[in-house]
């Protein structure tokens, strides 16, 4: 039983990471509790070019925790747009899509916190990938501190999705709603 379930993920996550509408997405926040919000979103397409980046200005202040997690100040979300001003564009972005995310159940979480936090919701129909086999990797510092880099290994990443090199094991799934 335990191997036809592993068979099963794997195709799964196969057909998810062939699939040229599939989405990547993470995003970095205030913290780990009920008032926590995205301060920061990114949204990847299949061959991994950048379809959505953006600072989010949250409605508290990034605790100095935080902020020695991802690296994101105040200062540096002072002038960014609010998340009622991206959600319209997110949720384009976003709805009908499959979106694959490393830690679904947290990020799930923060994206419908932050979406209620301002009387909004998020399409419902989006496929979660969690716990992604490349574990130890802080995605967002390392794409902070060495762009062309992150740019560079994720292409590469990419390539050996679509190539059967490297088979996610999935799981479970997660409804957004």
């Amino acid at each position: 039983r335990q191997i036809a379930e592993r068979a099963r993920a794997i195709a799964w996550a196969a057909a998810l990471a062939a699939d040229p509408r599939t989405l990547y997405l993470d995003t970095e926040t205030t913290g780990f509790d009920a008032m926590a919000e995205v301060v920061d979103i990114a949204v990847i397409g299949a061959s991994g070019e950048v379809l959505f980046e953006s600072l989010v200005r949250p409605d508290s202040p990034i605790p100095a925790d935080a902020t020695a997690i991802h690296g994101i100040r105040n200062f540096d979300v002072a002038t960014a747009p609010r998340w009622p001003d991206l959600h319209p564009v997110l949720c384009s972005l976003l709805d009908g899509r499959s979106i694959v995310v490393y830690n679904a159940p947290f990020d799930r979480r923060l994206l419908i916190q932050t979406s209620a936090r301002h009387g909004l919701t998020l399409p419902a129909n989006l496929a979660l990938l969690k716990g992604a086999s490349i574990v130890g990797v802080f995605w967002g510092d390392f794409a902070r501190r060495e762009p062309g880099r992150a740019m560079s290994d994720l292409v590469q990443l990419f390539q050996w999705l679509r190539e059967g090199k490297l088979r996610p094991e999935v799981s479970k799934t997660y409804p957004l709603e």
